[in-house]
């Protein structure tokens, strides 16, 4: 397969029906990302406190660590 490192291949092909449809549905696509983000992302920012964080980490853990029938097929 032929590599095209000419600009003006690249130019011909986004000039082509196929190339300037997928350039627009990928700008189309950030745009709806990043809208939807500021919309339901970035308003609700966590402020985590530091202190908390590293006595939560540092803490035990308060799952227990155990097998339950179902994790093995067959019951075994």
């Amino acid at each position: 397969m032929p590599v095209h490192d000419d600009p003006e291949s690249l130019f011909n092909r986004l000039r082509s029906g196929l190339g300037r449809h997928l350039v627009l549905v990928l700008i189309l696509k950030v745009l709806v990302l990043t809208g939807l983000w500021h919309v339901f992302i970035k308003p609700y920012r966590v402020k985590v406190d530091q202190d908390v964080m590293s006595a939560r980490l540092a803490g035990p853990s308060i799952h227990a660590n155990r097998e339950n029938s179902h994790d093995r097929p067959n019951g075994r």
